[in-house]
């Protein structure tokens, strides 16, 4: 499988670290995929179009969404992102916290 990060911020680094020992444990291979602009993106997706992808969370995710769910569908790559987001917006499948609501001053979820 694919991992997308980026390789700049620390939790890039990290995220792939625990993606790389849990596919081990399960006997697959994870490489990482560095985001940095939409070009190099797109040419490491085309050149990992098979296995699945996995979007760690970064701004550059976040940035570049619909680049990386469209990349991802042209190259039926079944992808797992970092937030519903994603999904909202034609990726397969999202897999994270939710964000907490904001309690107004009674205390109520609103």
């Amino acid at each position: 499988m694919a991992v997308l990060r980026d390789p700049v911020i620390s939790a890039g680094l990290g995220q792939f670290g625990a993606v790389q020992a849990a596919a081990s444990s399960f006997g697959m291979e994870a490489s990482a995929i560095n985001m940095r602009d939409a070009n190099e993106i797109e040419r490491a997706i085309m050149a990992f179009a098979s296995g699945g992808l996995i979007v760690t969370g970064s701004p550059l995710a976040f940035v570049h969404r619909g680049l990386i769910i469209t990349f991802a569908a042209r190259h039926k790559l079944p992808s797992i992102y970092l937030d519903r987001s994603f999904v909202a917006e034609g990726g397969l499948i999202s897999y994270g916290p939710r964000p907490c609501r904001p309690v107004s001053p009674g205390g109520q979820l609103r």
